[in-house]
């Protein structure tokens, strides 16, 4: 879209400074350190709770992975990747 509109409107119309804007797209273009864990482990996330038969809960799941210190991060990335599955699919919300 920035493409038809100047940057600097997009930005004063939403009421965001341009180097917001840019960073955010920095950002999305080369996720921090944190995000690509967050990838690696939402990966072994749904290995493990898939290999349970989708019985584990992220108490559970933080257990087996080897780190029960991450309980409530484990469970916020099961509730993001939940929210992506179809309807039909099964709930898997800690």
């Amino acid at each position: 879209m920035s493409g038809q509109y100047k940057t600097a409107w997009l930005c004063e119309a939403l009421l965001v400074s341009r180097s917001g804007y840019y960073a955010w797209i920095k950002r999305r273009r080369f996720p921090g350190p944190r995000q690509l864990e967050n990838m690696r482990l939402g990966e072994r996330i749904r290995e493990e709770f898939m290999r349970s038969r989708q019985t584990y809960g992220s108490p559970r799941l933080a257990q087996v992975l080897g780190c029960p210190s991450r309980r409530n991060r484990i469970a916020r990335l099961m509730r993001l990747w939940s929210e992506s599955l179809p309807d039909n699919a099964p709930s898997i919300v800690p």
